[in-house]
């Protein structure tokens, strides 16, 4: 955790510029060429694009070693691969990798380490508030799905 949050620290625009390079653009354009641009189009060759997506996406989520972030990861892989399959470009995984990870570094900026990885639970919480969230995020997240069935003439069979 130390090493991360020594690596995402900055004193200037151009290094926070650079910290996104590294750690939102980097990442997002040679995970998505690796994962979305040659594990998956592999295994369509010879599995059918729904379990080609879920042996990519299981194989994302081992690649990160996060035991923790399992779970997260291989349904990040799967939305990832979802959106690649259909849209049949892994520029829009790139994409959606890229929104990702700038997301998680902005909320770095904004919060710093102690906030994000040392944060407690809170003792009187509101629920309303992160469930309005949530419902939100839900459908945005729901919404692109819809988007990319109703705009792109894949669809996943089997």
């Amino acid at each position: 955790d130390q090493t991360y949050g020594n690596l995402l620290k900055s004193t200037s625009f151009y290094e926070s510029s650079f910290i996104v390079f590294v750690v939102a653009v980097v990442p997002a354009v040679c995970e998505e060429t690796l994962f979305r641009g040659l594990v998956q189009k592999s295994f369509e060759q010879k599995l059918t694009p729904r379990l080609s997506i879920f042996i990519t996406a299981f194989f994302f989520g081992m690649y990160h070693f996060n035991p923790y972030g399992l779970v997260a990861l291989i349904s990040l892989g799967i939305y990832f691969g979802y959106a690649a399959y259909i849209s049949d470009s892994i520029f829009v995984s790139m994409a959606l990798h890229f929104t990702n990870n700038f997301m998680a570094v902005m909320a770095y900026f904004l919060l710093g380490s102690d906030e994000l990885i040392n944060a407690a639970p809170a003792k009187n919480i509101q629920i309303a508030p992160q469930l309005i969230i949530f419902v939100l995020f839900a459908v945005l997240f729901f919404s692109y799905f819809y988007y990319l069935r109703k705009n792109y003439s894949r669809l996943i069979s089997n």
